[in-house]
């Protein structure tokens, strides 16, 4: 809208305010705004994307576009368009661009940011939950303490929820801590931090919970011991809080039905949830992975879909015969980002990826990671396996698994496409390690059975179950 001038007289303490008849203010000279991508966007696949913006105005006089602070160089545009291509840095990334015309300046900021971590081969874990220092391994049931924790952790709600396994309890703090041994706030499962008992309060009890995930206002914790898969109508912090209901039994207060159907689950090691609402377990002594659409607000609600098995009344190994692209054995975790899907498919040594989300019951994978070569050379065999993986995760441009067997957490770049040679190991010096602490003792660079993977901006969790704790690891 124009802006009319203003006429301000004062007389004898009266503000008198005239307003000229078609008299305004000019607008500004000139305007910039990014108009592709979007703000605040998550870039996943190339790391070099086109930007367009638009000025409006007056040509501008002058025009700059830096990128986290350094230029880049692009021709003084005319009033209209701009567009470019730029190659952002791992994590996050500022775009500013500024046009002046007339003596005004006019600028616009576009943040974006690149999942990615730039982890060294055999480097130290910034901080340790679970002991006090990186070389402990000592089992305790305190504020403080882990026992053998198993699965993967999850952010939910600003809170990080950890699955302490032998200590059947789920263990939580505000937020990543950044010094070893930090306390936790957050107790389910237990009614004190120092009772370990599955106990039988069933719709509040664990017995050897083993992954945590969920959405802003939902937390959902695989109970495998209990056959089931609890759901929490929101993102528990009051002591003994208990679940709203559960997959793969009946009620909350059934346990050990493990019938092989839709409802019912045997032996769950984990479960996900996709960013659109997919609710994904992997049904461990089902030889299965299950897919609900929508995340089930009642107990015992079916499952709608099915990988490993033809049907939903099917559960042998492998179903039956030798390992395929569609057969699973004792898979212990799942990941989908919406639309690919990786599954550890632990007896088959191996992980499994879906490069667009499976709807079809027993739909056959796209991808397998099982040995992955890598290019010979001082220190590295020629050829590299995994011995059953029990964890994957991923910030959508990097796949982490943990290779249990051989004490190790393997790293592949899923962009611009799938490479099936790891660029990443964490627990051994290099690829060719594969002994339980390096031979040695607990420290900040080895690990001894590593099973739960989860990827946050900046970090990487993995829980180091036979050093009963979890590591967490920064570039």
């Amino acid at each position: 809208m124009p802006k009319r001038r203003l006429l301000v007289l004062a007389l004898a303490g009266i503000v008198l305010v005239l307003v000229p008849t078609g008299c305004e203010f000019p607008g500004p000279a000139v305007t910039v705004t990014f108009t592709s991508p979007s703000n605040n966007q998550r870039i996943i696949g190339s790391r070099t994307l086109p930007v367009t913006g638009l000025i409006s105005g007056t040509d501008p006089s002058a025009f700059s576009l830096t990128l986290n602070g350094s230029a880049v160089n692009l021709a003084l545009p005319t009033a209209g368009t701009f567009s470019t291509s730029v190659t952002l840095k791992d994590g996050a990334n500022t775009l500013v661009a500024t046009a002046t015309a007339s003596g005004e300046t006019s600028s616009a900021t576009l943040d974006l940011y690149y999942p990615y971590l730039a982890l060294g081969n055999g480097q130290d874990a910034s901080t340790v939950v679970g002991q006090a220092t990186f070389g402990t391994a000592n089992a305790g049931t305190t504020i403080s303490t882990l026992s053998s924790p198993v699965g993967a952790p999850a952010l939910v709600g600003g809170n990080l929820y950890i699955p302490d396994t032998a200590n059947n309890r789920v263990v939580g703090m505000a937020g990543v801590p950044s010094f070893n041994g930090a306390s936790f706030s957050i107790l389910l499962g237990q009614t004190s931090w120092t009772t370990s008992d599955p106990g039988t309060l069933l719709d509040r009890s664990f017995s050897t919970p083993s992954s945590v995930t969920g959405t802003a206002d939902q937390l959902i914790i695989a109970d495998p011991g209990h056959n089931r898969v609890l759901i929490y109508g929101g993102v528990p912090t009051v002591l003994n809080t208990p679940a709203r209901s559960a997959v793969g039994q009946s009620s909350l207060t059934a346990t050990r039905n493990t019938s092989c159907d839709a409802v019912h689950l045997a032996d769950p090691q984990a479960a996900f949830v996709t960013p659109t609402g997919r609710l994904v377990v992997a049904d461990t002594g089902h030889h299965r992975v299950l897919i609900w659409n929508s995340i089930p607000e009642v107990s015992g609600t079916p499952a709608d879909g099915v990988l490993g098995q033809t049907d939903l009344t099917s559960c042998l190994p492998n179903r039956g015969g030798s390992a395929s692209k569609s057969t699973l054995s004792g898979p212990r975790d799942v990941w989908s980002d919406g639309t690919r899907l990786a599954v550890a498919d632990t007896g088959n040594n191996r992980v499994l990826i879906w490069t667009s989300f499976p709807t079809a019951k027993g739909a056959p994978a796209d991808v397998l990671i099982d040995q992955g070569t890598i290019v010979p050379g001082p220190g590295q065999p020629t050829v590299i396996g995994l011995s059953a993986p029990r964890g994957v995760g991923s910030n959508g441009n990097q796949l982490f698994l943990s290779d249990t067997g051989h004490h190790r957490i393997l790293g592949f770049d899923l962009e611009p496409s799938i490479n099936l040679t790891p660029t990443i190991v964490l627990g051994q010096a290099d690829f060719s390690g594969t002994a339980a602490n390096r031979s040695g003792s607990t420290a900040a660079n080895t690990l001894s059975g590593p099973q739960g993977v989860r990827v946050f901006d900046g970090m990487l969790m993995v829980a180091d179950t036979g050093n009963t704790r979890e590591l967490i690891y920064r570039p």
